[in-house]
């Protein structure tokens, strides 16, 4: 995460955006590599269960476009339930390990990106554009 400083008006420097460590806020200093390493694995389940599955609503779309069309299931290189059973798989994993290896809130906030990514993004796209 990167934050942008205060700038008063002592400061005539262009501001500087400074790396932030979100797993050091809250944890009195601390930095644990396990924590760390769980959330990269959960977050990384977590976004390839989405785009699994919106691959997988999307199929009959993805067949028409010309930059879609070649992926494995509008090309009927792999089975829709496959992609379905994956995707389904690494939510599975994912969810209750940011919520019980990490923190409750993790978990929820993962769920809620999770969800509104493939029920409301995925349909509503299809109505926008």
């Amino acid at each position: 995460m990167l934050v942008r400083p205060q700038r008063g008006p002592e400061s005539a420097a262009p501001a500087r955006l400074i790396p932030v460590d979100p797993l050091h806020f809250g944890r009195q200093g601390t930095r644990d590599l396990g924590v760390w390493l769980t959330v990269m694995v959960g977050t990384g389940l977590l976004v390839g269960a989405a785009n699994t599955l919106n691959m997988y609503l999307e199929r009959d779309i993805d067949c028409l476009m010309a930059r879609t069309k070649t992926r494995p299931l509008p090309a009927g290189r792999m089975d829709p339930a496959v992609a379905l059973a994956f995707g389904v798989a690494q939510a599975v994993v994912a969810v209750p390990l940011l919520t019980f290896a990490v923190h409750p809130l993790t978990g929820l906030l993962g769920v809620v990106a999770f969800l509104s990514y493939v029920c409301l993004y995925t349909p509503l796209k299809q109505r926008t554009t």
